[in-house]
């Protein structure tokens, strides 16, 4: 299940009463190295290059992200564990391993835990800016705050916090995180795309690098879009968009 949260015109209200305008921040931080505490649980990237970043976020049972939007970028969560109500301004969506919930800019959001021992979530954000937010609503004060970052972190424990960062070679290998593998594979030609992506096993996949095209350039997937793998294997004349692609596959297991 795919799910979509797009602007309202409630969205735009509160943008416009917040004066979503920010300074731009120049981010120095290595977080592929931390994990960030939140009053919520914890979050630390598995994945990132100059578009896209994939972070790993787990929520306690019963807690639950700041009612927030990102004005400038787009993201996607995914339900790899345990079950969660995504709220909208104006909707609630009850999810569960392996729904994914694609929200656009602008869009205010929070996602919280309703099973033990909390869930673990996907989120997929393109592009990558961590300062890319205002919150609304929090349970926690922290309306008005920045991004916690590098002052409320713990050094990543490689053993305890799996990434996709720790392996040279991480197009070649998958990952299990809750009730989900995850799997990259990099294709540099459209026969390398016709070989593997066909066969591959799989709920969802994601964009990381490049993008999918149809003749006439006619982009069917860009970087950070997600889809179900049965609908883009409806499309059998899809090819590479520039030098390379970088996908990621999630199988719910």
């Amino acid at each position: 299940m795919i799910k979509k949260i797009e602007p309202s015109l409630l969205d735009q209200k509160f943008i416009f009463e917040k004066d979503c305008q920010k300074n731009f921040i120049k981010d120095e931080v290595d977080y592929t190295k931390i994990i960030v505490q939140k009053p919520w649980g914890y979050e630390y990237p598995i994945y990132q290059n100059s578009d896209v970043s994939v972070w790993i976020l787990y929520i306690k049972k019963g807690a639950l992200t700041s009612m927030h939007c990102h004005p400038n970028k787009k993201t996607s969560l995914m339900v790899l564990s345990g079950e969660a109500i995504v709220r909208s301004l104006n909707e609630k969506m009850y999810v569960q391993a392996g729904n994914v919930i694609d929200i656009e800019k602008k869009a205010f959001h929070s996602t919280e835990a309703i099973t033990e021992p909390g869930a673990i979530v996907m989120e997929t954000e393109t592009p990558t800016d961590k300062h890319d937010l205002l919150r609304l609503e929090d349970k926690y004060g922290r309306v008005g705050m920045q991004y916690e970052g590098k002052e409320h972190s713990l050094p990543r424990s490689m053993e305890m916090h799996y990434s996709f960062h720790d392996e040279t070679n991480y197009h070649e290998k998958e990952k299990i995180f809750g009730q989900c593998r995850l799997t990259i594979k990099r294709f540099k030609t459209n026969q390398e795309l016709l070989n593997y992506f066909w066969v591959m096993e799989a709920d969802i996949v994601c964009v990381l690098k490049g993008a999918f095209i149809k003749p006439q350039n006619i982009c069917v997937l860009g970087p950070g879009d997600t889809s179900a793998y049965s609908e883009i294997k409806k499309h059998d004349d899809l090819e590479i968009a520039g030098v390379e692609a970088e996908i990621l596959f999630i199988k719910k297991l």
